[in-house]
């Protein structure tokens, strides 16, 4: 495994991330969702939709240095969604698309109340706590 130099330190640590392949199966979930073909969806269940698949990825890959990965997903979410909004209404100019669905001073999209998950705003819990159910090898001897 690779090591890493820990940022303000001489230390090395293993940093995991998500793999490329994994990054790439969920722009592809995300792509497929929001194909050409799917603008006859409500826009809130859209958001539904995109937030039930990118808030599982996330929360499967929270526990690993996947800062960058969550950013990089946010950026494609937001790209697709944009671009699937342009495809629904055809006949409308961006600022309406803008005004309609961005709401003033607000850089991401809501329909009816419902807002679309951002994954770069999963926290990152490195290391997950067990407690009790850490096996103890000194616990076992005396029962």
């Amino acid at each position: 495994m690779p090591r890493h130099r820990q940022n303000g330190s001489d230390r090395r640590l293993i940093y995991t991330y998500p793999s490329k392949k994994s990054l790439a199966a969920i722009r592809r979930k995300v792509t497929t969702v929001t194909g050409r073909q799917a603008t006859s969806l409500a826009v809130d269940k859209l958001f539904v939709r995109l937030g039930q698949i990118a808030r599982g990825w996330a929360i499967c890959f929270r526990h690993g240095a996947s800062s960058r990965a969550f950013g990089a997903l946010n950026h494609h979410l937001w790209w697709r969604v944009w671009r699937w909004l342009r495809n629904k209404h055809p006949n409308r100019n961006a600022r309406w698309i803008i005004r309609h669905y961005y709401g003033p001073g607000q850089w991401w999209p809501t329909s009816d109340g419902v807002r679309l998950f951002q994954p770069a705003t999963v926290s990152i819990q490195r290391y997950r706590f067990r407690g009790t159910r850490i096996p103890n090898p000194w616990m076992a001897q005396k029962a």
